[in-house]
């Protein structure tokens, strides 16, 4: 098992389940919540290496989301994933709002994967691990 914790936050049950099988096939613990508000609830008291969030979320978007987490995580990698890439482009988003990367959910479960094993060896080559 890989000693990394993920939170994945999306409103479409199927996908939190199709995603924390492929994730945890891979070795990561995973956590899932179709709640945002109840997931800022938990990242306050329960420590998670990578955040994967949707944006288009009824309670919360993504936006307001990654906002309130900042009042008190300043330092969790955030990717927001969404299947409506054509609403906002990645590099606006970035910009718009401080989040590490962005994952457009239509290019597949494979690509995810691929990108949270990406960002988990730059943050160990940046720590020196």
């Amino acid at each position: 098992m890989i000693d990394k914790k993920i939170l994945l936050v999306d409103d479409d049950d199927s996908y939190l389940t199709m995603t924390k099988m492929a994730l945890e096939a891979e070795g990561f613990q995973v956590q899932i919540t179709n709640n945002p508000l109840q997931a800022l609830e938990y990242l306050k008291t329960n420590p998670v290496d990578l955040l994967l969030l949707d944006f288009f979320m009824p309670e919360l978007t993504g936006d307001k989301f990654v906002e309130q987490l900042r009042a008190f995580n300043q330092k969790l990698i955030v990717v927001l994933q969404t299947g409506y890439a054509d609403e906002n482009t990645p590099l606006e988003l970035m910009k718009k709002i401080d989040i590490q990367t962005y994952f457009d959910k239509t290019s597949g479960i494979d690509n995810l994967v691929l990108l949270i094993h990406s960002i988990f060896r730059i943050v160990s080559k940046v720590q020196g691990n």
